[in-house]
């Protein structure tokens, strides 16, 4: 059995993610400020196989600790151990000289200092040094390419992208542990929702976000979740050939 630990379930391609692997033969640890009743229902019914735990990723004094982690992975027949780290928050848009410090900090916070420090928690667990373990970074277009209004987004998808470059760079001679950096792709989720709405700051290319909700350039999340899950969970290690317009 796969054990999974996954950020940000409640919409979007983590929402997706979940639907598809709760169905598969593998143990979830959740990790989201908030859960939907259909999942409190179904991690009811799995019993100790769908821990749903809440956490603002925002703040590190609610992050999952190494401890949590290893009583999770304790007991249980895993053969491998991956960690998806899904969440992250698009604001703040707009002019450097207009942001909100708060919605700064909050997404230097959630986008790179949480996928950090549950990645070095994770690490640090007993029984991971015995299991293969495999680390996923969903990424985006934005690490590689600047956008004027998305200075933080950019920067903070940037510097995860070299964090998990460096570490598998840690790893090269070690293939009990990969690591992948995943660019999903546009998608039809509510960060979308929120790009198109960034009407009243700083964010010259919004018309070419509407646009591609217009003419449905948008993908569904449910089957980027599916390719994900085929190209990484079940399938060997290879890439995600999806590149953001």
């Amino acid at each position: 059995m796969k054990a999974i630990i996954l950020t940000g379930t409640s919409n979007g391609l983590g929402k997706s993610l979940f639907d598809r692997l709760s169905k598969e033969d593998a143990s979830l640890f959740c990790i989201a400020r908030r859960f939907l009743p259909y999942q409190e229902e179904l991690a009811q019914a799995a019993g100790s196989r769908i821990h749903l735990r809440r956490a603002d990723l925002s703040r590190t004094d609610e992050l999952p600790t190494t401890e949590e982690f290893q009583r999770f992975l304790d007991g249980r027949d895993c053969r491998e151990v991956i960690l998806v780290h899904n969440a992250a928050v698009i604001e703040p848009i707009g002019a450097v000289g207009q942001l909100d410090p708060r919605k700064i900090s909050e997404a230097l916070q959630v986008n790179l200092a949480a996928p950090i420090l549950l990645t070095n928690a994770l690490l640090a667990a007993d029984t991971v040094a015995s299991l293969p373990v495999k680390i996923l970074f969903i990424s985006s277009g934005a690490a590689k390419r600047p956008r004027d209004g998305w200075s933080v987004y950019c920067a903070t998808k940037a510097g995860g992208e070299m964090f998990f470059h460096v570490l598998a760079e840690q790893f090269q001679d070690n293939d009990r542990v990969s690591v992948h950096n995943v660019d999903p792709g546009i998608m039809d989720t509510s960060m979308q929702e929120t790009i198109r709405s960034a009407t009243h700051v700083h964010f010259p290319q919004l018309e070419r976000f509407v646009q591609f909700k217009e003419q449905g350039m948008l993908a569904s999340p449910d089957d980027v979740a599916a390719a994900i899950i085929n190209e990484y969970m079940l399938a060997g290690q290879k890439e995600y050939p999806r590149e953001t317009p």
